[in-house]
């Protein structure tokens, strides 16, 4: 419990890696779930020496693993006598590793506690008169440690072999599998969901769900959510163009632990936060159906405004603002292709594709201006805009939010980006 000489990251050894990340297949671990209990029952008729069977505990014992999340709330739930649900659970694992049952099969139950604020274990007291804050060896705590790198899908990953490519994907016409696949790509938590009946209805479901994730837990629909408490929907706006607050504003910090932001990175000395908003397609289809609610809509009325605010007070690393409002015209003009502004409040984002003729003509119009003197018409650009946009009758676009690419993409990493429906944004300069 005594983590103040701790730096908060483990030792980085070959065993702490490969204790992480054991090189095993699924059928592998299938195959040694079956074989742990006869074999434990086989090395103790055999007598292994004590170092034998720390080798084989190491890889052979079963353990059941129970993760937390949001464990900052076991330092608020107490019981009838005022312990807290912390101590409650420290006490819970020492007494069922001290079972003769778990024993017996050389078996422990490890709890992991997770929390998007780093300092948590800080807040934790050390509580002397609870016998199980003394423990040492092979029952003491964990020292905590810090994530520096994310779960989110890097786009130049290649796909596992269970799993179809990405262009199959994309070319893939059954719905109820193309919204298999999307939530796939995201958190586990949009998979909640699937108790809804119907297609249609799961995919509205996300949309309500995942937009109220980015305000805060509240209702989209409901005028009164747009407040300072929610940021007035801000995070939709960061989720969708790409963007992330500097590292120094306590900002970036809040999106982590209230706005569905990912933390990618904690510096050495925990005195600053790198924070940003993944590829993760159901949770920006919920900020493109927050953009549209209340009248006038919420991105309008709410979420520009406030986003001019942390403009003028330099929270968010933008970079060119020409850039900026260019990937907002461009997501504005995808919503306008594949939504009929006439029902644009109860549309159901689902990673809809639309012509690319269709996306230009709602973009620069059906007969765009060529060059600054407009006042004369130029039939011969016309002609050859419109034969440009014919050799595109075949296609089809569509693209949700925007993602920062390392290199220039190649041909495998733009299906990748079209199957998370992602448009991509050049490294500067």
């Amino acid at each position: 419990r005594n983590t103040k000489q701790s730096t908060g990251y483990p030792r980085a050894t070959s065993t702490l890696r490969e204790w992480l990340f054991p090189e095993k297949g699924c059928e592998r671990v299938k195959l040694e779930s079956r074989t742990i209990q006869p074999e434990a029952k086989k090395q103790r008729r055999l007598g292994t020496s004590q170092s034998q069977a720390q080798t084989q505990s190491s890889t052979r014992v079963p353990v059941l693993v129970v993760a937390i999340d949001e464990s900052r709330a076991l330092l608020e739930i107490k019981d009838s006598t005022g312990v807290d649900a912390f101590r409650l659970l420290r006490r819970a694992l020492w007494a069922v590793n001290a079972d003769e049952r778990v024993k017996n099969v050389n078996g422990s139950v490890f709890a992991v506690l997770v929390d998007t604020k780093y300092l948590v274990d800080e807040a934790v007291p050390v509580s002397l008169p609870d016998p199980t804050s003394r423990r040492r060896g092979g029952t003491a705590p964990f020292p905590p440690f810090i994530l520096t790198q994310t779960m989110n899908v890097l786009l130049d990953i290649t796909s596992p072999p269970s799993q179809p490519p990405s262009k199959s994907r994309v070319l893939n016409t059954n719905p109820d599998q193309v919204l298999e696949a999307l939530v796939s790509m995201g958190r586990p938590l949009w998979r909640s969901m699937e108790r809804v009946a119907t297609l249609e209805g799961k995919q509205r479901e996300l949309n309500k769900f995942a937009a109220s994730k980015l305000l805060f837990g509240v209702d989209a629909k409901a005028a009164k959510s747009y407040e300072d408490r929610t940021l007035h929907g801000v995070a939709s706006l960061l989720c969708r163009v790409g963007l992330r607050p500097h590292a120094s504003d306590p900002m970036a910090t809040r999106l982590v632990a209230d706005f569905m932001s990912v933390l990618h990175y904690v510096t050495y000395k925990n005195d600053a936060q790198i924070t940003s908003y993944t590829s993760d397609p159901i949770l920006t289809f919920g900020a493109s159906y927050m953009w549209y609610q209340l009248n006038p809509p919420a991105l309008e009325s709410h979420i520009l405004r406030q986003f001019e605010a942390i403009l003028f007070n330099d929270v968010v690393d933008t970079g060119s603002i020409d850039q900026i409002v260019a990937r907002i015209f461009l997501l504005l003009a995808i919503d306008a292709t594949i939504m009929d502004s006439a029902v644009r409040k109860e549309f159901v984002v689902c990673g809809q594709f639309c012509k690319v003729q269709n996306f230009v003509q709602k973009l620069v119009g059906a007969k765009p201006e060529n060059g600054e003197d407009k006042s004369t018409t130029n039939s011969g650009a016309h002609e050859s805009f419109s034969h440009w946009l014919s050799t595109w009758e075949d296609w089809k676009i569509g693209f949700s939010h925007f993602v920062n690419l390392r290199e220039e993409p190649t041909e495998a990493t733009l299906w990748k980006m079209l199957d998370r429906r992602a448009a991509g944004i050049f490294p500067r300069n």
